[in-house]
């Protein structure tokens, strides 16, 4: 990790947050994806018929809940991960004697 630079003080908080990001906006293409045809039409074209979004808004929702869900795990583990190192560096850090 340490010869990719990822594992400076930046990436420490900017990987989790990228992943929040990331699962943020597959949450919201989940929930357009979700919103009912006859809901959607009349919030965004109120003159034209409704229009049928079929098997492509299916895959769609499914895609982001894969995609979202691997990146919140892998957020939440490397999270965790961090934090754990940083307490074990803590209790290094204690344990070693005074000079």
């Amino acid at each position: 990790m340490r010869a990719f630079g990822q594992d400076d003080f930046a990436a420490t908080w900017l990987v989790p947050l990228l992943g929040l990001s990331i699962s943020a906006a597959m949450f919201s293409a989940i929930i357009i994806g979700l919103t009912p045809d006859e809901r959607w039409d009349q919030q965004r074209h109120n003159s034209q018929p409704v229009t049928r979004s079929g098997w492509p808004a299916v895959l769609g929702v499914i895609a982001a809940l894969l995609l979202g869900g691997a990146v919140l795990m892998g957020t939440v583990a490397y999270t965790v991960q961090k934090i754990f190192e940083q307490q074990a560096q803590a209790v290094q850090n204690s344990e070693r004697p005074m000079k």
